[in-house]
């Protein structure tokens, strides 16, 4: 899965390598996916993403639901 790969080269080298919003509409619909596992997935990608940037993050946020961005 795309988006498994994407979090974990986000977690070994970050963000400052790559454009993060360039993949933020793959992020977003897999977030919004009907498969738990493609959610969790999604998730950990905003989460590596909020490693990186810190409260930058929730500007790429706006597509999720609430109780995700929690």
């Amino acid at each position: 899965m795309a988006v498994h790969l994407l979090s974990q080269f986000m977690a070994g080298f970050g963000v400052k390598r790559f454009s993060p919003k360039v993949f933020m509409p793959a992020i977003e619909a897999t977030a919004g996916s009907n498969n738990p596992g493609a959610r969790t997935e999604a998730l950990n990608c905003y989460k590596s993403l909020f490693y990186w940037m810190g409260d930058a993050t929730e500007t790429l946020m706006g597509a999720l639901k609430d109780l995700q961005k929690d």
